[in-house]
């Protein structure tokens, strides 16, 4: 491939074959325009894949309420090594058991961490309905440098591309109104500490493939976000005669 300096191109690298688990990629170039690189620094790119050869069948709900974190075949993404989704085993919304990021002790502002489901096998269904039960408290209601956040995406083919399905920080985010300067909880007796959110998965589904849901905790330094009672729903639409 040749380029005038300053131009772009984009290449497909085509299908890599690996066994199932976690890989680093990296890409290089050399001798661009079979001349010698006066500016190596930039030749190289890493990043890392996550391949799950597993599979579970909609619908489901998973309550994290098993004794392994995260439950079988779902992957937490930490990009930063640093502090990441756990259970929490004293908060939850119908019993103990809740999917966790401690932001109240996480000085991490920006970094983000992700909980993934397996690959979701849709079968002959070709409509769906994701809901999930939401905690969190701001830390300060004005200071919104440490407003926490979660975003929901959504693959359709597999892993391959996500979209963006739902965003929601600080503010929009929280379920009890005044902040909180402690660690922030939410506990089965406390069912008004919880919010249930639904997400329509039916436009982001292709027939044949395989769906994934990508929880992320954008942090903040403020306080703790909790998830509980993640279902997915699966149903056949009904088209009525005119």
């Amino acid at each position: 491939i040749n380029l005038l300096p300053g131009a772009a191109t984009t290449l497909s690298l085509g299908v890599i074959n690996a066994a199932a688990g976690t890989h680093l990629v990296t890409i290089f170039t050399s001798a661009p325009n079979n001349l010698a690189d006066n500016f190596t620094n930039n030749d190289t790119i890493q990043s890392f894949i996550y391949i799950n050869t597993a599979s579970i069948s909609a619908p489901f709900k998973e309550e994290f309420s098993g004794n392994t974190f995260p439950p079988p075949n779902w992957t937490i993404w930490n990009p930063q090594g640093n502090t990441t989704w756990t259970k929490s085993t004293t908060s939850g919304f119908t019993a103990a058991g809740a999917a966790t990021v401690q932001n109240f002790d996480y000085d991490g502002g920006g970094q983000f961490d992700d909980l993934i489901t397996p690959p979701i096998n849709m079968g002959s269904y070709d409509s769906s309905l994701l809901s999930f039960r939401v905690a969190y408290a701001v830390y300060d209601t004005v200071d919104v440098s440490l407003w926490d956040g979660i975003e929901v995406y959504v693959s359709g083919d597999g892993g391959a591309s996500y979209q963006l399905a739902y965003k929601k920080t600080g503010d929009q985010l929280r379920t009890i109104t005044s902040p909180q300067k402690t660690a922030f909880s939410a506990l089965p007796s406390q069912p008004s500490r919880w919010r249930l959110e639904n997400i329509n998965l039916t436009p982001f589904m292709k027939p044949g493939k395989r769906l994934l849901i990508k929880f992320r905790n954008t942090n903040a330094y403020g306080n703790n976000t909790y998830i509980d009672d993640i279902n997915v729903s699966a149903f056949v639409s009904v088209n009525r005669d005119a």
